[in-house]
């Protein structure tokens, strides 16, 4: 994996941190707090959309902006389909698009719903 960094939430803010200590202190202070698990949305009794601050960079592109943050589905016929995002902004905006995405198909496979 390219990028290595560490980073927390504060707000809205990343902020990158140095310390491998204060970081993992921090993620252990904050495994389900709204710090870490920004939206959480039920679609089906099966099925859910989370979206959460994963606080390391999982890009593996060189150049590219670090990918901070998960969007995945549990669950259901789309479990562990996964979208990443480098930004709070981008990931809100793709927790949206994935929930309105499921709710429209859901709508036109089982009419009522």
């Amino acid at each position: 994996m390219i990028g290595q960094s560490l980073y927390i939430l504060q707000g809205r803010n990343v902020i990158p941190v140095s310390d491998k200590t204060f970081w993992v202190t921090w993620m252990l202070q904050n495994p389900v707090s709204p710090n870490r698990v920004l939206s959480f949305t039920k679609i089906a009794d099966e099925m859910k959309v989370v979206t959460t601050f994963v606080g390391f960079n999982l890009q593996t592109e060189q150049g590219q902006p670090p990918l901070l943050f998960e969007t995945k589905i549990e669950g259901g016929w789309f479990d562990q389909y996964l979208k990443r995002s480098s930004t709070y902004e981008q990931a809100e905006a793709e927790h949206d698009r994935i929930v309105t995405r499921l709710r429209g198909y859901f709508r036109l496979v089982l009419p009522g719903s």
